[in-house]
C-alpha cells in the first residue's frame, strides 16, 4: 500500500508540474527597438560602422531571442527635419532590418542642420506604440545641434526643450557619440560627462567610444572585434532585460531531469520498504 502510495505521490508532482508549465523559461515581452540615426554630413564617416553593428545585431537577435508578432523596428532620421522612416514590425523584422537600414541611410542629406531634439521627440512617439515592450534605443549621432552654437552649455540648454521624463522607461540606451574631435566644456568635463550630468535617463546610457583608427583609417580586423564585443553585450543587456535578470531561470530540460530523479528516488525507497515488510514476516 505504501508503494502505491509514493507512486502515486509521483505521478501527481509530475502530473502538476506539466499542466502549471514549471520549468518552461518563457519569454513573453515583445521588444521594440528604435534606431536614430544622423544623416548629416558631420557624422558621415562612420555610416560603414553604423552599418556593420545594425546588421550584426539583428541576426544575432534573430537567432538568440524568441520571434513574436508584435515585435517592432523604428528607423528615424535625424537631419534637418527628423522624420520616422520606416517600421518594421512581426516575426520577420529581423530578417528584414538590416537590409532596410541600408537602404534607408544609403547617402547622406545635401542640407544642412540637426534637430536633435525634434528627433527626440520622435523616439517619445515611437514608443508609445506599445508600452509594455522592451524599449531599446540606437542613437547614432554626434549630438552636435546645427546651427552650432560655439559653447557646450548652449547645446545642453538647447536639449533641454525636450521632456526627458519621456525616456524614463527605456530599458537600454546605447548613445553612439562619435565627434571628429572630442568636445569638452570650459570646466574640460567631455561631452558625454555633461550628457550624463544634465538628464537622468543618460546616466544608465551606454556611451559608446569609437573604434581606433590607424592613420584615420578604419582596419577590417579593427571593425570586426568592435563589432562583435559590441553585438554581444547589446544582446546580452536585451536577454538580461526579457529574462529578468535577478531571477535565475533554468531551462526545461533541468526540471525533467530532476523530476525523473526525484521519481527514481522514490521508487527505491519504496522497493526498501517492501523488502522491509517481506523480510519481518
Amino acid at each position: 500500500m505504501n508503494t502505491f502510495r509514493l507512486l502515486l505521490i509521483t505521478a501527481t508532482f509530475l502530473e502538476f508540474s506539466g499542466s502549471t508549465g514549471l520549468g518552461q523559461a518563457q519569454i513573453e515581452r515583445p521588444i521594440h527597438v528604435v534606431i536614430v540615426f544622423d544623416r548629416t554630413a558631420s557624422f558621415w564617416r562612420w555610416t560603414s560602422v553604423a552599418h556593420a553593428v545594425v546588421s550584426k545585431l539583428f541576426a544575432e537577435l534573430r537567432f538568440t531571442l524568441p520571434s513574436y508578432e508584435n515585435q517592432l523596428i523604428t528607423f528615424i532620421e535625424l537631419s534637418a527635419r527628423p522624420y520616422i522612416v520606416t517600421q518594421l514590425k512581426g516575426a520577420s523584422a529581423w530578417v528584414k532590418g538590416a537590409d532596410e537600414f541600408l537602404k534607408a541611410f544609403a547617402s547622406p542629406v545635401p542640407e544642412k542642420g540637426t534637430a536633435l531634439v525634434e528627433a527626440l521627440w520622435l523616439v517619445a512617439e515611437a514608443f508609445e506604440a506599445d508600452p509594455n515592450a522592451c524599449k531599446i534605443l540606437l542613437f547614432f549621432s554626434d549630438f552636435h545641434p546645427d546651427p552650432c552654437p560655439p559653447k557646450v552649455a548652449s547645446w545642453v540648454e538647447n536639449l533641454k526643450r525636450f521632456d526627458w521624463n519621456r525616456l524614463e522607461g527605456v530599458d537600454g540606451i546605447w548613445i553612439f557619440l562619435w565627434e571628429s574631435k572630442p568636445t569638452f566644456d570650459e570646466r574640460g568635463r567631455p561631452y558625454a560627462m555633461i550628457l550624463r550630468e544634465s538628464f537622468p535617463p543618460l546616466r544608465q546610457a551606454t556611451f559608446v567610444k569609437p573604434p581606433p583608427l590607424v592613420n584615420d583609417t578604419l582596419e577590417r580586423r579593427h571593425l570586426n572585434a568592435f563589432v562583435d564585443r559590441l553585438v554581444a553585450e547589446i544582446s546580452a543587456q536585451i536577454a538580461g532585460q526579457l529574462t529578468n535578470s535577478d531571477v535565475v531561470i533554468a531551462p526545461p530540460q533541468v526540471f525533467v531531469v530532476i523530476l525523473c530523479l526525484l521519481g527514481a528516488t522514490l521508487l527505491v525507497i519504496a522497493a526498501a520498504l517492501a523488502r522491509r515488510r517481506g523480510s519481518g514476516r
